[in-house]
């Protein structure tokens, strides 16, 4: 199996777990929803452990390059992850605010997405730089282009689902 099935395959069920998670964000925080916090969760670890099968597949890393990258890729999600929880909370705040936008929570709602976007840009550069010293250029071109279409298909599935500003 190539890594265009693989990735298809995988990035489908990836950006619907990820779209379930969107849409539990957007809704309005209730007590229901509080409760569901431990499901988002659960979900967010079945995404990480997707992610990672659809890693080792399309990485093709020999043993010796494997114990280089894995230290490498589990600090990257780990920070990846502190900027996801700051997306669920942008999304969350985007929703209590739909109905009544106010000028100055739609500046603030544009400039906090912005800056998530610059951080996880940041992030990607970041551990290419460190992938690439550890085992090569080509294998951290190679993990950058796997993050970058991984995150371009949870922006689509998210952007899918939230609905424009009034």
């Amino acid at each position: 199996m190539n890594f265009s099935n693989v990735l298809m395959r995988r990035g489908v069920l990836l950006a619907t777990l990820l779209l379930t998670l969107g849409v539990l964000a957007i809704s309005p925080v209730t007590e229901a929803q509080a409760q569901g916090e431990p499901f988002m969760e659960l979900l967010r670890q079945d995404i990480q452990a997707d992610k990672v099968a659809l890693m080792t597949v399309a990485m093709e890393l020999t043993e010796e390059d494997a114990e280089k990258f894995w230290p490498l890729y589990r600090e990257y999600q780990t920070e990846l992850s502190k900027i996801g929880d700051g997306r669920v909370k942008l999304i969350k705040e985007f929703a209590a605010n739909y109905d009544s936008m106010t000028e100055d929570a739609a500046k603030e709602i544009s400039k906090k997405s912005f800056d998530l976007k610059e951080d996880q840009f940041k992030l990607l550069k970041k551990t290419h730089k460190n992938v690439s010293k550890a085992i090569g250029h080509i294998q951290a071109t190679r993990f950058a282009q796997i993050e970058n279409q991984l995150m371009l298909l949870i922006d689509i599935q998210i952007a899918a689902e939230l609905p424009l500003i009034k």
